[in-house]
């Protein structure tokens, strides 16, 4: 069973992560549905740009530029790690 699953936390914005196990090729699949079904009640379409704000690693970080863009999805993914009062403006 231990196999199936995969350990994840959440961004710890409350100060201290929430670690827990989710099904490995299964929950990544659901939670999109269930956010795509959320955007379909307020109006948002899928080729709508957005921005993500929810602890994604952005690989440019260690070169200064703290955001990623994925041109599939239209995302503007910034790095939640790096919002300092160095950073900001």
């Amino acid at each position: 069973l231990k196999s199936k699953l995969q350990y994840g936390t959440t961004g710890g914005s409350t100060g201290i992560p929430l670690g827990f196990y989710h099904e490995k090729g299964v929950s990544e699949a659901k939670e999109r549905a269930f956010i795509i079904t959320l955007w379909h009640r307020v109006n948002f379409k899928m080729d709508d740009r957005c921005v993500v704000l929810r602890g994604n690693v952005v690989h440019s970080a260690n070169k200064g530029k703290f955001w990623e863009y994925d041109p599939l999805n239209k995302y503007l993914i910034l790095s939640s790690y790096h919002m300092t009062d160095e950073t900001l403006p």
